[in-house]
């Protein structure tokens, strides 16, 4: 059953990945003057599922993350 499921997913993923970079909901601390987090993930259209994920550095944004993400 893995094997068949994992040759099916193989098929999908020769579909598009996105990269998005989103912004994780109520990650921010105003009081403690705390950023909001910052995920970039690669996404597997034809699967619908998360390839892989990163975090955006503080005072950086989503173009400095996507080459490590990229590297995984």
């Amino acid at each position: 059953m893995f094997i068949a499921w994992e040759n099916h997913c193989k098929k999908l993923l020769q579909d598009v990945i996105a990269i998005d970079g989103k912004t994780l909901c109520n990650s921010i601390d105003k009081a403690n003057n705390v950023p909001a987090i910052l995920w970039v993930n690669a996404f597997a259209t034809g699967a619908r599922l998360i390839l892989a994920q990163q975090k955006v550095d503080d005072k950086s944004n989503e173009i400095t993350a996507i080459p490590l993400l990229l590297d995984y």
